[in-house]
């Protein structure tokens, strides 16, 4: 009876691990719903097991979708040879590298990280914490006479030594980060796409960002030096997010934003099936329909506006290329699966949207 009363009276929940095997690999389309103003039970909710988590009232009111590619072929991939997978998220790449024992970020399109960023420490699992950091993501020099520069910012190099020195020579620029991992709690998580067992990870991360000149005593050379600027600031930030092993999600399920007094903040992001229309809220006023698509993908511009139209594959090379007015059908039925570029040009805008055509 006891043991009965004890499987009535409690939820128990298994205890599960997260590996790199169950995170993002190339080939992956990861469908993301963005709640901007999530109702007031989305809740963190507590720490320890068999935990709960009742997110299915989340409404996407925005999405992202990110495709996980081989950084080769991309267009800044001489930049980072050790990156293995690349993220590319509305035309924008980021260059990541994963292992068995985390994914770290080594930068987004040009901007190279001076060092790689932990993003998710691996495997996961209930009662872990791990400290990453001070990383330096940020160490950039500027020479020249800057004088111009701090001016604009009401400052000289003279208010800043309290006049022992007259010009500004340099500018240095750091940026580090710290972040703490705490595996906290286990337990189930309700999304709109199904219930899953889960991980919840706590991530604190703190940037700190100093800002110095060097500053030249004209007169004697004797007070000389690097002064900090009046911008360097430190900030916190925290955030959940809920992983799974389970083969049907590939990377988190859900992120949530909190303040200093643990209250949800912002927006939620979360783990969707997919994404059945594009709609562009821009002065071009653009519908396209469905994506992913199998065959028929319709484009809709609202205004009757003039437009070209290019379709382009993964390597750039264009399949489709030519104009009409208001609203065109592609068919696609006979373009093999995979991820395309849809390039929309007017006289007034220029976008270009990811396609994905499945089989």
């Amino acid at each position: 009876i006891l043991i009965l009363f004890v499987f009535i009276g409690f939820n128990v929940f298994s205890q599960i691990t997260v590996t790199d095997t169950d995170v993002a690999s190339i080939g992956d389309v990861i469908y993301q719903g963005i709640d901007i103003a999530p109702s007031s039970n989305i809740q963190v909710g507590n720490s320890g097991p068999n935990q709960l988590w009742d997110f299915s009232s989340l409404q996407a009111v925005n999405y992202s979708i990110m495709n996980v590619i081989s950084p080769n072929g991309t267009p800044y991939a001489s930049s980072y040879p050790n990156a293995n997978i690349c993220i590319e998220d509305d035309g924008e790449y980021t260059y990541i590298h994963k292992s068995n024992t985390g994914i770290d970020m080594l930068g987004i399109e040009d901007s190279v990280f001076q060092q790689g960023v932990l993003l998710l420490p691996l495997p996961l699992s209930y009662g872990i914490a791990i400290t990453d950091g001070p990383t330096l993501v940020i160490d950039s020099v500027v020479y020249g006479n800057l004088d111009l520069l701090l001016a604009t910012q009401g400052l000289s190099a003279f208010l800043l030594t309290g006049g022992v020195a007259h010009t500004a020579d340099t500018l240095q620029i750091q940026g580090e980060l710290t972040t703490d991992f705490d595996v906290d709690a286990y337990g189930q998580i309700v999304i709109p796409m199904g219930t899953f067992d889960c991980l919840r990870l706590k991530m604190t991360r703190s940037t700190s960002i100093n800002i110095a000149v060097y500053c030249t005593d004209t007169l004697t050379g004797n007070n000389s030096g690097w002064f900090p600027l009046p911008f360097s600031n430190m900030e916190n930030e925290t955030s959940y997010q809920w992983y799974s092993n389970d083969p049907a999600t590939k990377f988190l399920l859900a992120e949530i934003g909190v303040d200093s007094l643990g209250n949800t903040e912002g927006e939620v992001i979360f783990l969707t099936n997919g994404v059945s229309t594009i709609e562009e809220k821009e002065s071009l006023n653009l519908n396209i329909y469905p994506v992913p698509t199998t065959d028929i993908l319709t484009v809709e511009l609202k205004d009757n506006t003039s437009s070209k139209l290019s379709l382009s594959d993964i390597n750039g090379k264009v399949i489709l290329d030519y104009s009409f007015i208001g609203l065109t059908q592609l068919d696609l039925a006979d373009y093999s699966a995979g991820i395309y570029y849809l390039t929309i040009n007017t006289e007034d805008v220029f976008i270009t949207k990811k396609i994905i055509v499945q089989r």
